[in-house]
């Protein structure tokens, strides 16, 4: 039987799991190459007509990061590195859109000028950690995502995962691994919770029924 082209186009994919960047950030030294990266932007938009588009800067870009020691590689298409290199950056708004920096850089590249040691925060951490962890807490995966595949989920995840904590004391490998990332509201975070406290929670139903229930 001939497939119906027209209703196969029409198929979306919408996906029932978040996640949160990719095997390329998997590196050693994550903070200086952080700070090295967005040094690097800051002298790219600094050295050139601010009117200059991203589109346009990514292999400038990517010129000056292959200069780094640990940027080695040749590759084939410097333009998606430079998008790939930086777009977690945005998704923690230390940059925009654009690639441009924001007040939040600022007050980091402020941290590595001056070298403050300061803990001055309830949680005594080091000021840039603190930083990044308010970064972090800001992360939403909703309609309003860089990506649409999450149109459909409104959480916080790393909140997501401090709640599930302190309401259950500690979290199983199966609810970590395969569970968290699959909620797509408070509304079903407190289900869970309820379903585990009472000792009726299924991974492999819940995971079933979930995928299932997925709009075509």
């Amino acid at each position: 039987m001939a497939v119906d082209k027209v209703k196969i186009d029409k198929i979306k994919f919408l996906t029932y799991a978040w996640s949160y960047w990719t095997t390329s950030f998997r590196v050693s030294e994550m903070k200086y190459k952080i700070e090295r990266q967005l040094l690097i932007l800051q002298e790219l938009w600094w050295g050139s007509p601010w009117d200059k588009a991203w589109l346009w800067a990514q292999e400038e870009y990517y010129e000056l990061l292959s200069k780094e020691d640990w940027m080695s590689e040749d590759a084939p298409d410097p333009q998606k590195v430079a998008r790939t290199k930086t777009s977690w950056l945005r998704d923690i708004w230390l940059i925009k859109a654009d690639r441009r920096l924001t007040e939040v850089w600022m007050s980091l590249l402020q941290y590595l000028d001056w070298d403050i040691n300061e803990r001055n925060n309830y949680l005594w951490l080091s000021y840039d950690s603190f930083l990044y962890l308010k970064q972090f807490l800001k992360i939403e995966f909703s309609e309003f995502s860089w990506s649409n595949s999450y149109k459909w989920f409104r959480v916080n995840p790393l909140l997501m995962i401090i709640y599930i904590i302190i309401e259950l004391w500690s979290v199983t490998r199966n609810i970590f691994a395969y569970v968290l990332q699959t909620i797509n509201s408070h509304k079903e975070l407190e289900q869970i919770i309820l379903s585990i406290q009472s000792n009726q929670f299924d991974t492999r139903e819940y995971l079933i029924k979930k995928m299932m229930s997925i709009p075509a």
